[in-house]
């Protein structure tokens, strides 16, 4: 009966600031002790504990669970505080899937949350309100934000302190806590709001070292978008997970240092996970020449070469020498491939070309250095004699030599 409620038990083991009941069990926030408890209250006289959990910035203001019971979602309320989700499936062993803050490093302060089907509806002071799809725990995506502070982010107790998701009609209500900027009397403010519930995008993957296939930790991910929060830091074991509200096909750029950047185009849809999988390779020469050859063919020489990957180059440049020249010409500029880990193939036909022909090929990097390849030779007379020459010896005979391939004399 509620209007005439009897006095059951308490719990007084520490102090409770917030708390989300569900049937038997009740889902504590001890703010000071910066952790949020698992409370057994089957029998009211005599709770039990089950289990306790620090929450990241150790101040856990609320508490609230996910539809299913399979999830918490915690607050702390503390300056760059975040919201932070648990794997409570097995109160004993509790685990953090994620965490999420909707400007990070502002100093902004988080505090409550509420859960609307998959979705966190959250206040954040100077920040305004929040809804984060939380349909994957282990990777938060906030796809909406209204600020109900315009005059700044930061640290500071004015702003939205308390927004109410449930109304029949869908929309918010926010309770500013404060309107004034600091010079008049205190005046809070309501704000009726008219939300837009939309599923985010999800782009998850790994990132691994292009010659080891070793996973690479602490490589940036960051989806090419003018959505916030749409970048992140890949883990020990090389995965990474981000996302955004906007659907679309997007430049996606992973980058480490002592790597080289990467950038790779991905579709992002609405509900769905992408998937996207990277090697990156270590800086270096910016050509690994795979191949470099050359063959005489009827009236032409054909040169080729194959490149295993190239680091920010610009352009190949073929050069050719003739065999009795000191100087090397270009025969022709290529664009280069700028940075591929892809094997790339090239060609070049050099007609009407000397009789002896040397090649060397000059990759030129974006910064302008460059890089020489080694010296092949392609010798058309291969087996024809090239000159005849009449000698004359110290007793007056004569003698006659035909010149062929170069280092190959015959005499007679």
């Amino acid at each position: 009966d509620p209007y005439n409620p009897t006095y059951a038990g308490q719990y007084n083991v520490k102090y409770i600031h917030d708390g989300y009941a569900h049937n038997d069990t009740l889902y504590a926030g001890h703010i000071y002790a910066g952790e949020f408890a698992i409370i057994d209250f089957s029998n009211k006289s005599s709770p039990v504990t089950i289990s306790s959990q620090t929450t990241p910035y150790a101040f856990t203001h609320n508490t609230w669970l996910s539809a299913d019971g399979n999830y918490l979602f915690t607050t702390d309320e503390k300056s760059n505080g975040t919201l932070a989700v648990y794997d409570i499936d097995n109160p004993t062993n509790i685990v953090l899937k994620d965490q999420i803050h909707t400007t990070p490093g502002s100093g902004s302060i988080v505090h409550n949350v509420h859960i609307k089907d998959q979705y966190a509806v959250t206040s954040w002071y100077k920040d305004g309100v929040t809804i984060t799809d939380v349909s994957r725990p282990e990777n938060l995506i906030q796809v909406g934000r209204y600020d109900t502070w315009p005059n700044g982010s930061g640290n500071g107790f004015f702003g939205a302190w308390g927004v109410y998701p449930y109304l029949p009609s869908g929309n918010l209500l926010v309770s500013n806590i404060d309107e004034n900027t600091g010079s008049g009397p205190d005046t809070g403010a309501l704000y009726i709001l008219t939300p837009t519930y939309t599923q985010a995008c999800f782009l998850e993957g790994t990132v691994n070292d292009f010659t080891t296939h070793l996973p690479l930790e602490g490589v940036s991910v960051e989806i090419q978008s003018s959505d916030p929060l749409n970048s992140d830091v890949t883990n020990s074991t090389g995965q990474y997970r981000t996302g955004q509200p906007s659907a679309g096909t997007f430049d996606v750029v992973f980058s480490k240092d002592g790597y080289v950047p990467q950038t790779v185009q991905a579709s992002l849809n609405h509900g769905t996970v992408t998937s996207l999988n990277v090697n990156l390779q270590q800086v270096g020469l910016p050509v690994e020449l795979a191949q470099f050859t050359a063959e005489a063919l009827a009236d032409y020489n054909l040169i080729q070469w194959e490149t295993a990957s190239e680091s920010n180059t610009r352009e190949h440049i073929l050069e050719f020498r003739p065999h009795e020249a000191a100087e090397w010409t270009p025969l022709a500029n290529i664009p280069a491939a700028g940075n591929s880990l892809e094997s790339r193939r090239y060609s070049e036909e050099h007609h009407s070309p000397p009789p002896m022909c040397y090649y060397r090929l000059k990759s030129v990097d974006l910064d302008g250095s460059i890089q020489l390849s080694k010296v092949i030779v392609v010798n058309r007379l291969d087996g024809k004699e090239l000159s005849l020459l009449e000698l004359h010896c110290s007793s007056g005979k004569q003698l006659v030599a035909r010149l062929f391939a170069p280092h190959t004399i015959v005499a007679r």
